[in-house]
C-alpha cells in the first residue's frame, strides 16, 4: 500500500504525456518557439498566483533554508536550480518541435529512453548502485529500443535528445534537496519566462487577435505511440 501512490503518479505521468499530443498535433503549423513561449509563460504566471495566494509560508521557509546554508552550498544550489530551469527548458522545446515536426514516434520513443539514461546518469554521477538484475533490465530496455528505431535511426537520435534533457533535469534535481518541490519548480519555470522574454519581440509571431491558436478547427489526428498521426 505504501507504493501504490508512486505507481499511480507513474502512470498518470506516462498517460499524461501520451495525451499531450492531442493539444499539440492541432496547431503544428505555429512555430515550435511561439508554442514554447506561450507555454512557459502562462504556466509561470499560473504557477506564480497558486504560489503567493496558497504558498506563502512555504516560500518564507525555502527562501529561510536558502540563506542558512554555507556559501559554498548556497552556490551549489543556485547553479543546480539555473540547470534544472535550463534542462526543463531545453525538453520542452525539443519534445514540442520533434512532436510536431518529426514524428510521434520519435517523442513516444523519447520517454522509453528516458528511465534508461537518468538510470545511467544516476550510476555515474549520483553513484546510485545497481544490482544484476536492474542492469539486466537496461540492456533489455536498450535492446528494445534499438529494434524500435530499426526503421529510422534519426528517430532514436531525437529521442535521445529529448531524453537526455529530461534525465539531466532528474538527476540534477535529485541532488537538490532541502526545498520545497512545488516552490522550486515555480522557480525553474518563471527562470526560464525570464531566459526567453528577450527573445520574445524578435522571435515570436504575430500577436493572435482571436481564439484559433486554442481552437480546434479539424477533427483532431489519431495517434498512437509508434505511429504517425493521419
Amino acid at each position: 500500500m505504501k507504493t501504490t501512490k508512486y505507481y499511480i503518479a507513474a502512470i498518470t505521468c506516462f498517460v499524461i504525456w501520451g495525451f499531450f499530443s492531442l493539444a499539440l498535433k492541432p496547431i503544428h503549423d505555429y512555430a515550435s518557439l511561439d508554442i514554447l513561449f506561450y507555454r512557459v509563460f502562462s504556466c509561470s504566471i499560473l504557477m506564480l498566483l497558486i504560489a503567493f495566494t496558497f504558498k506563502r509560508k512555504r516560500i518564507k521557509e525555502t527562501i529561510s533554508t536558502f540563506k542558512s546554508l554555507p556559501a559554498l552550498e548556497r552556490r551549489r544550489s543556485l547553479l543546480l536550480n539555473i540547470g534544472g530551469s535550463v534542462f526543463l527548458m531545453a525538453n520542452w522545446f525539443t519534445f514540442i518541435y520533434v512532436m510536431n515536426h518529426v514524428s510521434v514516434k520519435a517523442t513516444s520513443l523519447a520517454y522509453l529512453v528516458c528511465p534508461i539514461l537518468t538510470t545511467l546518469l544516476a550510476y555515474f554521477i549520483l553513484n546510485e548502485k545497481l544490482s544484476k538484475t536492474q542492469w539486466m533490465a537496461v540492456g533489455l530496455s536498450v535492446s528494445g529500443c534499438l529494434l524500435l528505431s530499426y526503421a529510422n535511426i534519426m528517430d532514436m537520435v531525437f529521442s535521445i535528445i529529448i531524453g537526455s534533457t529530461y534525465a539531466s533535469y532528474l538527476v540534477s534535481q535529485r541532488i537538490n534537496k532541502g526545498f520545497d518541490k512545488f516552490i522550486v519548480l515555480t522557480f525553474h519555470i518563471t527562470l526560464a519566462a525570464l531566459f526567453l522574454l528577450p527573445f520574445y519581440p524578435v522571435y515570436s509571431g504575430r500577436f493572435q487577435q482571436n481564439l484559433s491558436f486554442i481552437s480546434v478547427s479539424k477533427p483532431l489526428p489519431f495517434c498512437l505511440p509508434y505511429f504517425r498521426c493521419s
